[in-house]
């Protein structure tokens, strides 16, 4: 029974010794000095911006922030048939304010009626442009510029019998606003030096 009891108390003692210089070296761990991170370049961190907390793991990602958004769609109006695609680019995150690259690419028939004449027309478009992002609270502005080509023909017995390249200046905006959670207004804006053209839309849903 003696034994039994001494051998207890020895457990014990080495138990208390064992934990005590595990909290010993936690504090000595706690004295050293934070490593020094160099501060990164403004390319870099344009490029690769700084995650404050790891996003959870998803199979369309793999655990990558979304940096690209991708647009298509169809657009019928009474004269004219047009389909579209393109992309936009922020390395920041789409969420997040900063430098966007938008690229769109468009296909259109369009008929044009004049008093002495009635023609239809393929247009080709092609629009590279840079920009920034802007956004507070349930506001969103998008102002891009850049450069736009035009490539159209007039369709005789359905087919281009010539194609005309032009090359041009365009701006962008793009305003988004979401007052309460039942309605959004949304509103764009654009314009070209080819031809002079530009457009403008509003809409309310």
């Amino acid at each position: 029974m003696r034994w039994g009891v001494a051998w207890y108390v020895v457990c014990v003692a080495v138990a208390m010794l064992a934990r005590g210089a595990a909290a010993q070296d936690a504090e000595e761990d706690d004295d050293d000095p934070p490593a020094v991170t160099a501060k990164p370049s403004f390319w870099a961190s344009l490029l690769e911006p700084h995650e404050p907390s790891r996003p959870p793991f998803d199979f369309l990602t793999g655990g990558m922030p979304d940096r690209m958004l991708y647009l298509s769609g169809v657009e019928m109006q009474r004269w004219s048939l047009a389909a579209y695609a393109g992309a936009q680019w922020a390395p920041a995150r789409i969420d997040r304010d900063g430098f966007i690259l938008r690229m769109v690419l468009s296909d259109s028939v369009n008929r044009f009626t004049t008093p002495t004449h009635c023609y239809d027309t393929q247009i080709l478009r092609g629009t590279l442009m840079p920009g920034y992002k802007l956004s507070h609270d349930k506001f969103e502005l998008q102002v891009l510029a850049g450069v736009g080509t035009e490539i159209d023909a007039e369709l005789t017995d359905r087919s281009a019998a010539a194609w005309r390249l032009k090359l041009g200046a365009q701006i962008t905006a793009d305003l988004w606003w979401e007052p309460s959670r039942a309605w959004m207004l949304q509103a764009s804006f654009s314009a070209t030096t080819i031809d002079n053209g530009f457009n403008s839309r509003a809409a309310a849903g």
